[in-house]
């Protein structure tokens, strides 16, 4: 399980691709103790900083994990 530090970078990691419209790095390399609990928490964190940042709040979170096309 990750450290509520390490759930923030990884939140962190997801919205810098989104904006950059690139793909990350799949989370499991980066921490390889991530647990399905640890991703249902990063999801969370990530739909609400899009909600924070004016987008819709049924943001399609399945969009933030497809790779750039």
């Amino acid at each position: 399980m990750l450290s509520a530090a390490d759930r923030k970078k990884a939140a962190d990691i997801l919205m810098q691709a989104a904006r950059d419209r690139k793909q990350a790095t799949q989370l499991h390399i980066t921490f390889p103790t991530i647990t399905i609990e640890d991703s249902y928490a990063i999801s969370s964190e990530v739909k609400d900083r899009c909600v924070a940042a004016g987008e819709k709040a049924d943001v399609d979170m399945a969009s933030l994990f497809r790779p750039a096309a």
